[in-house]
C-alpha cells in the first residue's frame, strides 16, 4: 500500500465538495416551485381603474398554479399559464379577487378594486331615452 500525498487528498476532497455542492444547487433549483409557491402577474385590470364600460376582460399570466378562483369560482388557465376572463361589472365600486393554489397548499391572493360610473355622454343619454321608439 502507498501513502496518498497530501496533494491528492486535497484534490480527492475538492472534488467531492464540489460534487456535494453540485448536486445541493441541483435539489434548490428543482424545488424552487415549492419555494417560491403560486404567483400571478395581472396585466389589465390594475387596481383603483375607473371604467364607463362595465364588461372587462381580466388578463394575465400564472406559474406554479394548480388550483384558481375568481371570486370564489374555478377559472382556467391555457397551457402556458395565460389567463383571460370576461367580466360583467355593476355600477359602483367592485371587488375582484383572485386567490391561487399550487400543488403544496400554498397561495396568493390579488385584491383589484374597479369604479364602474354611468356613461353621461350624449349618445349613451339618448339610447335610454323612452321616447327614443315611438310608441
Amino acid at each position: 500500500m502507498t501513502k496518498d500525498t497530501p496533494a491528492r487528498v486535497y484534490a480527492i476532497r475538492s472534488l467531492l465538495l464540489g460534487g456535494v455542492l453540485l448536486i445541493a444547487a441541483y435539489c434548490l433549483f428543482e424545488f424552487r416551485h415549492l419555494i417560491l409557491g403560486p404567483v400571478i402577474s395581472l396585466e389589465y385590470p390594475h387596481n383603483g381603474l375607473s371604467v364607463t364600460d362595465p364588461l372587462i376582460e381580466l388578463r394575465g399570466t400564472t406559474k406554479n398554479v394548480a388550483h384558481l378562483t375568481l371570486n370564489d369560482r374555478q377559472i382556467f388557465v391555457d397551457s402556458k399559464g395565460n389567463l383571460s376572463e370576461s367580466l360583467l361589472l355593476s355600477r359602483g365600486p367592485n371587488i375582484i379577487r383572485l386567490k391561487a393554489e399550487d400543488r403544496f397548499g400554498h397561495e396568493v391572493e390579488h385584491v383589484v378594486e374597479i369604479i364602474v360610473h354611468e356613461d353621461t355622454s350624449s349618445e349613451a343619454t339618448a339610447l335610454k331615452s323612452p321616447f327614443l321608439f315611438p310608441l
